[in-house]
This record gives structure tokens, sequence and C-alpha cells, in this order.
């Protein structure tokens, strides 16, 4: 397992008991951000769902993870509305999972060039030989412009 999803796990379950924390605190404890409170449930779980991408690897681990953020967000809005002083809302529900969708699309997206960087520049290299006939790559040496 390499450095970046070790760190990338570390992250995600530090963001994950944050979550949790921040869930079920009294609602006056928490801190006031400024911030749509929908806005703020997608971000959460947004970035929940980008770091939690980067940690685990293969499509079943990614699925498993992405639907029990899901999961979660759901679970801890039915246990918010017995928490006294928090009310648990069906819309926080669908930001939680709008916010995991957005993330984990944007990472599925993002993982080819993070991955393999030399493998992602090189498929933009070819694209660009394919689209200018002028262009000429040397692949150990770089490219030039007739």
């Amino acid at each position: 397992m390499t450095v970046i999803r070790k760190l990338a796990r570390f992250a995600f379950f530090i963001g994950l008991v944050a979550v949790i924390v921040l869930s079920l605190l009294p609602q006056e404890t928490l801190p006031e951000t400024g911030m749509w409170d929908k806005m703020g449930h997608a971000l959460a779980y947004g970035v929940l769902a980008v770091v939690g991408g980067f940690g685990f690897k293969g499509w079943r681990s990614l699925l498993m993870v992405g639907i029990g953020r899901v999961v979660l967000g759901a679970g801890l809005e039915l246990v918010q509305s017995v928490i006294p002083d928090r009310d648990g809302s069906i819309t926080d529900a669908l930001a939680n999972f709008v916010g995991v969708a957005i993330g984990s699309l944007a990472t599925a997206g993002a993982a080819p060039f993070l991955r393999d960087p030399q493998l992602a520049v090189g498929n933009c290299l070819l694209r660009k030989e394919a689209q200018n006939p002028n262009l000429k790559i040397d692949y150990k040496e770089g490219f030039e412009l007739d």
C-alpha cells in the first residue's frame, strides 16, 4: 500500500469520526460556518467521498464505502430525530447523498490521472499528436512542433 493511500485512509477515518461527532453534538455547540446547511452536508460527505476514493482500491471497495457513507448519513439523520435539540431531516440525508455522489464521480474521473500520471500525460500527448500532424513526439526526449 502506498503512502498516499495510507494517508488517505487515515484522513478518511478522521473525517468519518468528525462527521459522526458533529452530527451527534447538540445544535448550540456547533460552530457557525455561515454556509447554507445543505451545502455543508454535501461538502462534508463529498470530501469524505474524495478522500475515501484515494484510500481504497478497487470498484467493490469503493462501492461498499460509498454505500456505507450514504447509509451512515441516513442513519445519523434518524438518530438526530431522537436527540434533544437536534432534528433529523430527509433533505439533509439527500444532501449527504448528493455529496457522496459528486465526490465519488469526481474521484472516478481523476483516478486515471492520479494513479498513473505518466500514462495520463502520454495519452494527452497521443491525442495532441493525432490532432496535429506537425507535432513530433519522441517519448524519451519530449516533443517539438515542426
